[in-house]
C-alpha cells in the first residue's frame, strides 16, 4: 500500500476554506486505498478565535491518521532588538526563505519541524504533498527527500501576493527572495499544482516546469431551501479592498426606487469589512435594506446561503486567476448568481459554463437591474448544467490529482 503524507498548516476543526482543501486531498487519497497521514496542528476555538494549544495528539479520524503539533508557549512578538536591528535580522531570515511574520506561525513552525522530520524518517512516505500557505511548508516538504520521502509534491492555494501575476505587481526585496525560494524548494518536486490555470501558467513561467490545476471547488450540492420572505441578494464571506462594492449599492438604489422590496445581506463580516459596508449603507441611503451580520460556522453560512433569492460576487477585476472559495459554494446551489462586476476571467467562465448566473461590467447595471428583476419574477434562475457543475466537486477535482500521484508512486 502506498503511504502519503499531506504537511497542511490548515485542516479541521479550523473552520476555513483552506481546511477543506486539504481534507478533500485527505480524502481522496484514503478512497484510493493510500495509507493516508495528516500532519498539522493542534487547533482548538478560544474566545471566538482559532488557536494551536499545547497538546499534542496522534489519533485515526474517519479512516485518515492525523499526527497534530502543538506549541510549547504562548506566542509574543520579539521586542528585544532596535528598528536597524529587526531588518537586518528581517533581510537575513527572507535570504533563508524565513517569511513567516505572526508570531503564531512562527511559534507553531518552530515547535513542530523536528517532529514532522521524525514521523518522515518513522514513515518513509511514498509522498509528501506540502501546501501553502505557509512557506515553511513549502520548504519542509522539500527536505522530506533527505529525511526519506521518495517523492514531495507542492501544492500552492494562492500565489504569495495575489497581485504577482499582474501588472500590479511591485518588485521589492521581499518578492526577490519569496521567486528564488520557491523556485528552489519546487526545483526537485514531482507534481505541482495549484487553485485555477491563469495561476498554473503564470507558476509554470516561473519554475520552468509544468503546474496543474487544481479547482478548490464544493463539497456536496446544496439544494435550495425556501428562500426568505424578503427577496434577498447575499454575499458570504470576506472581502477585499481590491474588490469594488459600489455597484450593488448602487444597484440596491434602483430596487428602492422602483418600489421593490428586498434585502441586501452580507454575512461573515466583521471590522474594517463591515465599516466599508455600513459607510456605503450611509451613504446610498439603504439603512432598511442592508443588514451586515458577523461571522458564523460554515455549515450554518452554506444553509443561509441556500436560502437566498440571488448571490452576489464582486469579481475582482484585473486580477487573473482569483477563484475565491465561496463560488464553489455558490454554484453547488440552486440560487442564481450575479457577478457585479464580471471579471471576463476565471469566475466569469465557470458561472457561465454551469449556467449559474450572468455577470455584468460596470458599465452594464441597467442590464444588471434588468436580470435581477427577472431573478425576482421567476423569468430567469431556473437553468443548471449539472453535468459541468459535478465536474467541481471537491472529491472530482482532488480524485484527479490522486490519478496524477499514482503514476508517480
Amino acid at each position: 500500500m502506498a503511504k502519503v503524507i499531506i504537511l497542511s498548516y490548515h485542516y479541521p476543526p479550523f473552520d476555513v476554506i483552506a481546511s477543506q482543501r486539504a481534507l478533500g486531498y485527505a480524502n481522496a487519497f484514503r478512497d484510493s486505498g493510500f495509507e493516508t497521514i495528516v500532519f498539522t496542528h493542534s487547533w482548538q476555538m478560544e474566545n471566538k478565535a482559532w488557536i494551536c494549544g499545547a497538546k499534542t495528539s496522534d489519533e485515526m479520524e474517519g479512516g485518515i491518521r492525523v499526527v497534530r503539533s502543538r506549541i510549547k508557549e504562548k506566542p509574543h512578538a520579539d521586542k528585544s532588538l532596535t528598528r536597524i536591528g529587526r531588518r537586518l535580522t528581517r533581510n537575513k531570515r527572507w535570504k533563508s526563505g524565513d517569511f513567516e511574520t505572526h508570531p503564531l506561525t512562527r511559534q507553531i513552525r518552530d515547535d513542530g519541524k523536528s517532529r514532522f522530520f521524525k514521523l518522515i524518517e518513522s514513515e518513509q512516505p511514498d509522498l509528501v504533498l506540502g501546501i501553502f500557505s505557509p512557506h515553511f511548508n513549502l520548504d519542509w516538504a522539500a527536505q522530506s527527500l533527505k529525511h526519506g520521502a521518495k517523492h514531495y509534491a507542492l501544492d500552492f492555494r494562492d500565489l504569495w501576493d495575489v497581485r504577482a501575476n499582474t501588472s500590479f505587481q511591485v518588485d521589492s526585496e521581499l518578492v526577490t527572495h519569496i521567486r528564488t525560494n520557491w523556485k528552489k524548494w519546487s526545483g526537485k518536486a514531482s507534481l505541482l499544482s495549484t487553485v485555477s490555470q491563469p495561476y498554473a501558467d503564470f507558476l509554470a513561467q516561473e519554475f520552468g516546469q509544468s503546474v496543474i490545476s487544481i479547482c478548490n471547488g464544493f463539497t456536496e450540492k446544496k439544494v435550495a431551501q425556501d428562500h426568505d420572505d424578503l427577496f434577498t441578494i447575499m454575499h458570504a464571506g470576506t472581502f477585499y479592498a481590491h474588490q469594488k462594492l459600489d455597484p450593488v449599492f448602487q444597484l440596491g438604489q434602483k430596487l428602492k426606487a422602483g418600489g421593490r422590496d428586498f434585502r441586501l445581506r452580507f454575512i461573515g463580516v466583521k471590522g474594517d469589512m463591515a465599516n466599508r459596508l455600513n459607510s456605503l449603507t450611509e451613504q446610498y441611503e439603504l439603512g432598511k435594506c442592508v443588514s451586515v451580520e458577523g461571522r458564523i460556522p460554515r455549515k450554518e453560512a452554506l444553509d443561509e446561503i441556500s436560502k437566498a433569492g440571488l448571490l452576489y460576487y464582486p469579481c475582482w477585476e484585473g486580477f487573473p486567476g482569483v477563484y475565491s472559495g465561496k463560488i464553489f459554494e455558490y454554484i453547488s446551489s440552486e440560487v442564481p448568481i450575479l457577478l457585479l462586476p464580471k471579471d471576463e476571467n476565471v469566475v466569469q467562465e465557470l458561472v457561465e459554463e454551469t449556467l449559474s448566473g450572468r455577470g455584468f461590467s460596470l458599465a452594464e447595471l441597467e442590464a444588471a437591474h434588468e436580470y435581477v428583476i427577472s431573478v425576482m419574477d421567476g423569468i430567469n434562475g431556473q437553468e443548471r448544467n449539472w453535468e459541468k457543475i459535478d465536474q467541481y466537486t471537491r472529491s472530482a477535482q482532488c480524485s484527479h490529482y490522486v490519478e496524477l500521484v499514482k503514476k508517480l508512486v
